[in-house]
């Protein structure tokens, strides 16, 4: 481990971790349930359930769910909400409201908007097959999507376009779409595999070519050929340089440096094998991406 790294405070006896997220202001998120998902989700794995309604039957009614909030390694708050989804992405909005949706949505609305403190205010549909949410110092819910999200997913309306048609939305507080890329935007995105919101706009790496992508909230969006990494999960992203970790089969332990030319190509300034205790964090889902910055937790610890 980095020996920057921060110990975080434990969840308090009773919860358990299942994801984390970096707010606008740079603040971590750890979001728990007080049911242990891990066992939930064998549970269902043996019963020979195959639909997504027999997972969430295993979620008691009086289940909650917890965000606490992290400055540096000091939990500055916490709240609490009724628990709806074992597979949430989640972020604050600037005006302190939080966003949290089931990536599956089952053609329903599958994003529930909630107040500082917790309570329900409105539900929104973020579309099937989210992959990653973050939220824009403007107001704006970014959402990118895997291939199914991008599909339409297998319960929704074959004669509607479905939210994230195009692989990645920006969405208002509201769920009406303020941005996408539209049927005209190439390479299309196929399955986003990395997006991070940035203080300037959302950078993205995508399926099937994987170019580095930067969509600025105004000003001419701007790709840039990407041969060196294929399949990178995490981007960070500042001015001309990047950073993508993890990859297909040898790169999955690694990451590297681009610069980013004025000629719309990439070069790699470097490669670098990640420590093994980074590598299970991305594994287990305990890695998010944020700007230019790249945030880890491992072993209690923030990096």
């Amino acid at each position: 481990m980095a020996e920057d790294a921060r110990q975080l405070s434990p969840p308090e006896r009773g919860w358990f971790p299942q994801a984390y997220a970096v707010d606008p202001n740079r603040h971590l998120l750890r979001l728990s349930a007080s049911v242990n998902v891990e066992d939930k989700l064998r549970a269902w794995q043996d019963d020979g359930t195959s639909r997504p309604e027999g997972l969430r039957a295993l979620i008691a009614a009086e289940t909650q769910m917890r965000i606490e909030v992290f400055a540096g390694s000091e939990r500055i708050d916490t709240v609490d909400f009724p628990c709806e989804t074992l597979f949430p992405e989640f972020d604050r909005l600037p005006d302190g409201r939080w966003v949290v949706a089931d990536a599956r949505s089952r053609g329903k609305a599958n994003a529930c908007i909630l107040a500082p403190d917790g309570t329900l205010l409105s539900r929104i549909n973020l579309g099937d097959g989210i992959a990653d949410l973050q939220c824009d110092r403007l107001g704006g819910i970014w959402v990118s999507y895997f291939d199914e999200g991008i599909g339409g997913g297998p319960d929704s309306d074959p004669d509607v376009e479905p939210p994230g048609a195009y692989g990645i939305t920006r969405f208002r507080p509201d769920g009406t779409i303020s941005w996408s890329p539209g049927p005209g935007f190439y390479p299309p995105i196929y399955d986003c595999y990395a997006m991070t919101v940035a203080e300037d706009g959302v950078w993205l790496c995508y399926y099937s070519d994987f170019p580095i992508v930067h969509v600025p909230f105004d000003g001419v969006l701007r790709q840039w050929r990407n041969d060196a990494v294929r399949g990178a999960s995490l981007l960070a992203a500042d001015g001309n340089l990047a950073v993508l970790l993890g990859g297909y089969e040898e790169e999955r332990g690694s990451g590297a440096l681009l610069r980013l030319g004025e000629d719309g190509r990439s070069e790699v300034l470097q490669r670098f094998a990640l420590d093994p205790a980074l590598q299970a964090a991305m594994g287990e889902g305990l890695a998010c991406a944020r700007g230019s910055e790249i945030h880890f937790v491992a072993n209690g610890a923030r990096t």
